[in-house]
């Protein structure tokens, strides 16, 4: 029989990979590696509230962007948690930033990924990227 937490500890770890993956695409200014692992019907919801749904639309997107706004940034993904409401199903909390040359700089906003396995393989379902309101 296999041992739960070392089937926890190989999710979690090929979920990092994949947003490991995500980052190295962005930074290549790749949009189709960017979405391999999506599934088809993924939606995306950005900090503007702008929402693709499924990959192939969020593909054409972020090309533009790439080709655009996002000409040359970087993008740092540090996750803070990784909760299994399922056994099939990860929810992903953490930061991500968007490097770019100054004036520009550094924009960070948060973000939930909630990923699915399929085919034994993890895979990005609903990605969401927002920012908190300062307490008063």
């Amino acid at each position: 029989m296999e041992n739960p937490s070392s089937s926890r500890s190989a999710d979690e770890e090929a979920i990092r990979a994949i947003e490991a993956a995500y980052d190295q695409a962005w930074n290549r200014g790749d949009a189709k590696a960017l979405v391999s692992s999506m599934i088809d019907d993924a939606i995306v919801v950005n900090p503007r509230g702008e929402v693709a749904h499924g990959k192939v639309e969020f593909e054409r997107v972020i090309s533009t962007m790439f080709a655009g706004e996002f000409k040359g940034t970087r993008h740092e993904s540090t996750i803070s948690r990784i909760h299994f409401p399922a056994s099939e199903v990860a929810v992903v909390d953490g930061e991500a930033s968007v490097i770019s040359a100054p004036p520009a700089g550094r924009t960070t906003v948060r973000f939930t990924d909630v990923m699915v396995r399929r085919d034994g393989r993890w895979m990005l379902a609903d990605v969401r990227a927002y920012v908190f309101l300062p307490g008063a």
